[in-house]
């Protein structure tokens, strides 16, 4: 076991490898680089570390983190895969812990311990416990086809939410030529990463935190344990919503949605917030964030081609009238779901008496449009159009609809952006 001290910003840092045998030929470890805070700008840590042999998911084999932050005499325990979603894989990497509120210091001893576990490391994956409100991460499988089978289960529609991850420093592009001239061919860079739900919020996800279900595709099976079963209202996307319910009616657009210690706030992501501790700032996306993650970098129509295909989205062609379980058509390359058809997106951009284009917003992050708009825009055809319907189409804006109107066609996706 080495260690070192460094000085390293604010923070002296005490580097130790923590070791653990893990079954292989190799013995894995882990050295802490550096810890740097952030203060003044906040008081946020980063820490870079560098793992040795680590967790290999090709052979199943997956370990976790746990840092330990010596602080003025004081501990604390940082958990990598419920705090700092820390890969365990190897290689050199960087997280970020928020410390206690107010907590900064330059006498600080950092270690790192690797464990075994049962899941990968890694921050890929949000997942939301909707019960007691824990926020795990998690790493990506093998192979995406692997970490989508994981996910596209009947525990993820209903107690657990689950977000993949768009990395920051990607040039994403948003735009089709085909489409009119208000959503040009464009390309984004982003600064941050930010976590979007591979599905659309489901009936059971909604209800999870005491809200009414106000979806009118409500018949239920008698076999609610088939997480691909068409009529189970359970994971079908929730419906029927209201733009100010979901954010507060006094919320503009550019602004997050306020903190709540309200558990029976009218608004669910005040209560989506609250009940993970108000640790992120969960959202519904921009416009440009939801194209983004609804094209997977393709620069087509669609993110499979140019050309319609009814087995790859819900539709008036095979949807019997009304919405599907969640997950029943294929992901596309990110594993998100039901990206063009099913319920369409409520997305945080509004549009008053003139037309809002996307080139308007300086960045991925802010939507365009302002308090005073009356309307809301929803991205993604939905699943009253046919295949072909120019609707369909990943640039595509789907409509507009009162902010305090429901509409039986639009749902919501949970979004958010890691600063």
């Amino acid at each position: 076991m080495m260690t070192n001290k460094m000085e390293c910003g604010k923070i002296a840092a005490l580097t130790v490898a923590g070791i653990l045998a893990l079954g292989a030929s190799a013995t894995p470890s882990v050295t802490i680089d550096s810890v740097l805070q952030r203060w003044p700008w906040n008081n946020k840590v980063d820490i870079t570390y560098t793992v040795t042999d680590g967790q290999d998911v090709s052979r199943g084999v997956f370990c976790k983190l746990v840092f330990n932050a010596t602080i003025d005499g004081q501990t604390y325990e940082i958990d990598g895969v419920t705090n700092v979603g820390a890969s365990a894989s190897s290689g050199t990497h960087t997280v970020t812990w928020l410390p206690p509120a107010g907590l900064r210091t330059t006498n600080c001893v950092m270690s790192a311990t690797l464990y075994s576990a049962n899941a990968p490391s890694g921050d890929d994956y949000m997942v939301i416990d909707l019960a007691d409100g824990t926020v795990s991460f998690e790493g990506l499988l093998a192979s995406q086809e692997l970490s989508n089978a994981r996910y596209n289960t009947a525990t993820y529609k209903t107690t657990k939410m689950v977000l993949r991850k768009v990395p920051a420093g990607g040039t994403y592009p948003t735009g089709y030529s085909g489409e009119s001239a208000h959503n040009k061919p464009m390309t984004w860079t982003t600064d941050r990463d930010y976590y979007l739900g591979i599905f659309g919020v489901t009936q059971s996800q909604y209800t999870q935190l005491g809200f009414d279900n106000p979806s009118e595709s409500t018949q239920q099976s008698d076999s609610p344990n088939a997480a691909t079963d068409n009529d189970y209202a359970a994971y079908r996307p929730v419906t029927k919503l209201y733009y100010d319910r979901l954010r507060g009616s006094t919320t503009a657009p550019t602004d997050a949605v306020p903190v709540s210690d309200d558990p029976n706030s009218s608004s669910y992501l005040q209560r989506l917030n609250l009940k993970t501790g108000n640790r992120f700032c969960f959202d519904i996306p921009t416009e440009i964030m939801f194209e983004i993650a609804a094209r997977a970098g393709a620069t087509t129509k669609y993110w499979w081609g140019q050309e319609a295909d009814s087995t790859k989205l819900v539709c008036s062609d095979n949807s019997s009238g009304c919405t599907k379980a969640v997950g029943l058509y294929p992901a596309n390359g990110w594993g998100f779901y039901d990206m063009a058809g099913n319920a369409a997106t409520l997305c945080r951009d509004t549009r008053g008496s003139e037309t809002r284009i996307l080139h308007d917003a300086p960045d991925p992050w802010t939507p365009v449009g302002e308090l005073t708009d009356t309307q809301a825009i929803f991205r993604q055809g939905s699943y009253l159009q046919a295949a072909n319907d120019y609707r369909m189409g990943a640039s595509n804006r789907g409509g507009y609809i009162s902010r305090n109107v429901s509409n039986t066609m639009s749902g919501f996706r949970v979004a958010c952006i890691m600063k």
